[in-house]
């Protein structure tokens, strides 16, 4: 293995492990927040939503962050037009597919909360959660571009 790659290989891996141990650090620090403001039952139906959103965003990226990382990195250096092309596919698709999955789960909401969650209180946080899906998908695709130009 060449130096260079050497080199890139564990700046990468650096940045990876500290961008992992952050979002870990954050996420229990918001966890404990959460836990003291919204008290034990609060805190379930919080994890109810959150899970379900997380269960839709899965499918509305629809794998535009493996996608755009694949051809980003290919033609970053020899083809940049087409690159650049592939970012702005990837976002147009993950917002398309996003708005679809919001739409349906906000359809889905009185569903979900009733017969999966059986708690029919939380259907107007769901639909209110389901709004952010768009953001999630485009996350998802900016994510897989960044990762195509190593940044």
């Amino acid at each position: 293995m060449d130096d260079q790659l050497k080199r890139r290989l564990l700046r990468g891996t650096f940045w990876l492990t500290i961008g992992s141990l952050g979002t870990k650090a954050l996420s229990l620090a918001s966890s404990v927040v959460l836990a003291r403001v919204l008290g034990r039952d609060g805190l379930g139906e919080f994890g109810a939503v959150y899970s379900t959103l997380f269960m839709f965003e899965t499918v509305a990226s629809f794998g535009m962050n493996g996608t755009a990382a694949r051809h980003v990195a290919r033609w970053r250096t020899t083809q940049p037009e087409r690159a650049a092309a592939m970012v702005e596919l990837t976002c147009r698709m993950a917002a398309i597919t996003g708005l679809l999955f919001a739409v349906v789960m906000i359809w889905l909401a009185p569903w979900i909360s009733t017969a999966v969650l059986s708690a029919p209180h939380i259907c107007q946080y769901i639909r209110l959660g389901s709004l952010v899906l768009v953001f999630m998908a485009l996350d998802a695709a900016q994510t897989g571009s960044l990762m195509g130009f190593e940044a």
